[in-house]
């Protein structure tokens, strides 16, 4: 295994696969990671779990991070969710209206 530094980042060669150390923080917690997707894709990830704790703390005071996490996840499931049916809805419909065109042709 192999480092260079780089900045804030470290680049770890191993089996052929270049992978990265990364810091997170997310609601005041520090999460180092060697991965190998770019670092600012994983930055915006953390902000967006970051923000959606921390909208679930101001509307639920009191709770602990635990529950706020738990909380969180789940309005960011139920955000995939309601998009992942989107596409499959906007999918359907586009396959039905090429199939359309196909016969018409």
């Amino acid at each position: 295994m192999q480092g260079t530094k780089n900045g804030n980042e470290t680049r770890v060669t191993a089996g052929g696969e270049s992978r990265k150390r990364v810091t997170l923080r997310v609601f005041g917690e520090d999460y180092p990671l060697k991965v190998s997707a770019e670092p600012e894709y994983l930055t915006s990830l953390a902000a967006h779990v970051d923000e959606m704790m921390h909208r679930v703390a101001a509307g639920q005071p009191g709770l602990g991070t635990g529950r706020i996490a738990v909380l969180a996840a789940l309005q960011i499931t139920d955000e995939l969710f309601r998009l992942k049916q989107e596409h499959e809805t906007l999918s359907g419909i586009i396959e039905d209206e090429w199939a359309n065109r196909k016969k018409k042709a």
